[in-house]
């Protein structure tokens, strides 16, 4: 594995940990269903990632630490 693509991969992870804290979007609620001020959540739309993405990346994140590291390890090219 490239160091770039290594970074990548790592960004990705920490981009899954923080869509994994964000409050999910409720959707469209139906005209006077809800009472009060509306609570402003980013859609993955409005964030620019795809559904596929966010499922992706949040898997990466729910690997433990050490099995993480473990695995970039194996990836990484030998040096000469």
């Amino acid at each position: 594995m490239g160091w770039a693509i290594e970074i990548q991969v790592r960004a990705e992870r920490r981009a899954g940990e923080l869509l994994a804290q964000m409050p999910k979007h409720a959707g469209e609620l139906r005209r006077g269903t809800q009472k009060g001020p509306r609570e402003k959540t980013s859609t993955l739309a409005a964030l620019g990632i795809s559904k596929n993405e966010s499922s992706t990346w949040q898997k990466l994140a729910k690997i433990p630490e050490p099995e993480f590291e473990k695995r970039l390890a194996v990836a990484r090219p030998c040096s000469p």
